[in-house]
């Protein structure tokens, strides 16, 4: 049995890091391992901290045998990670391999680092034979400049298309707008992992991804800046 620490679980908002938790505890359900949720830490012999850097803290007071992973969404990058923060029993899991190499890059050495992408619900997200109606534009995060050059190019040619703004809609509304569409447009931030995107692989959706240029190339919500 495994003991799953996660504040996002809690939230209604749809996000990144709730489909990270969500998607893993549907793949426990297939598989009928056993787990809790958001119990005491020592409640079992396997512990996973999801998102909780407050229970982060407490994993060097577990007794010996409780095995621990962490992560992926704690910490956005190496510096974040407090200098007094004992991490020596912890795997510290990342959605991707770039992501883990990118915290090595940058010289993180309290814990082992493994990539784990999460699942998708390939269950959830399926083809559909509905007819195609329009272009779907993935806008998140990026500029309103931007978004006004690639409206303007299919407007050229004639293409109608919708627009979802991330995080302003709901797995439904996506879902039924995946059925639609012809392909997608993503206009997105980087990426540790992606899972919206891999959802519309998993329909077949076809995209064309407008690549970022550098780290940072987004625009910040409240909790970045």
């Amino acid at each position: 049995m495994i003991n799953i620490i996660s504040q996002s679980y809690c939230r209604h908002a749809i996000s990144g890091p709730k489909k990270v938790v969500g998607n893993l505890i549907k793949g426990l359900d297939l598989i009928g391992y056993p787990y809790v949720i958001n119990r005491r830490l020592d409640a079992c012999a396997r512990l996973w901290i999801h998102d909780d850097t407050e229970a982060l803290r407490e994993v060097a007071k577990l007794p010996s045998e409780i095995k621990v992973i962490v992560g992926p969404n704690l910490y956005v990058a190496p510096r974040y990670v407090p200098a007094d923060l004992n991490l020596s029993r912890v795997v510290y899991l990342h959605p991707s391999a770039w992501a883990a190499d990118f915290w090595k890059t940058f010289g993180f050495k309290a814990a082992p680092l493994y990539p784990w992408p999460t699942g998708v619900d390939t269950y959830e997200f399926i083809p559909s034979n509905i007819q195609k109606e329009f272009i779907l534009i993935y806008f998140k995060q990026r500029s309103e400049s931007e978004l006004e050059f690639v409206k303007q190019e299919l407007q050229k040619r004639n293409l109608k298309y919708k627009i979802i703004v991330y995080p302003k809609y709901s797995e439904n509304e996506y879902k039924e707008l995946l059925k639609k569409t012809r392909y997608i447009v993503w206009l997105g931030r980087q990426e540790s992992q992606g899972i919206a995107l891999e959802e519309a692989l998993s329909c077949n959706s076809p995209i064309v991804v407008c690549d970022v240029e550098r780290m940072g190339h987004w625009t910040a919500n409240k909790r970045e800046t």
